[in-house]
């Protein structure tokens, strides 16, 4: 879909595809309502417009693809990712896609999927869930937070100011000669 969407309310999508296929939003996506994805085939928001409704953005099932332009912001609120059931996934494709003043709550069974690139994040980060990065570095930046009791880190961390505020645990597996 390349049109542009109002909400003025809260709009829950379901989408079902039997065949493979990816449902594309290319537009902008404005207005005041919570936006909540119940995903049983891929999803993808994309295009060179941000997305600047003011609503909460939940994926409930399935895996939401953030692909607009490196720089555009495709979620510009509050996310929260996973509901207890199944794996709920979101893949950011490109930098500058979640607006570094929202709270991410990634849930038990969720996973916030940055192994596509190297990206620093400014955001506060809750809940139980996974951050994965696979072979690139997840970066959180002077003014990003991982909340106690917090995700697991699955892969490269970077900090670039550390501020502890209750029990952190660090598994830490060396894989070369350690400095200092």
């Amino acid at each position: 879909m390349n049109g542009n969407i109002f909400l003025n309310r809260d709009l829950a999508i379901p989408v079902y595809d039997n065949y493979g296929y990816t449902s594309i939003i290319a537009g902008r996506i404005t207005g005041i309502g919570n936006l909540t994805f119940s995903l049983y085939a891929g999803f993808r928001l994309a295009g060179a417009t941000a997305n600047t409704y003011t609503g909460t953005t939940t994926v409930v099932s399935g895996t939401l693809e953030l692909a607009k332009s490196a720089g555009v912001v495709a979620i510009p609120g509050d996310l929260v990712i996973g509901d207890g059931a199944g794996v709920d996934k979101v893949l950011v494709s490109q930098s500058g896609q979640i607006t570094n003043t929202a709270q991410i709550t990634i849930n038990s069974n969720g996973v916030i999927d940055v192994s596509s690139g190297n990206y620093t994040f400014q955001n506060t980060f809750k809940g139980t869930g996974a951050i994965a990065t696979g072979a690139r570095t997840f970066t959180l930046g002077t003014s990003g937070v991982l909340s106690p009791g917090t995700n697991a880190v699955i892969g490269a961390l970077s900090v670039t100011n550390l501020d502890f505020r209750g029990t952190v645990a660090f598994d830490y597996c060396k894989t070369g000669r350690e400095a200092g």
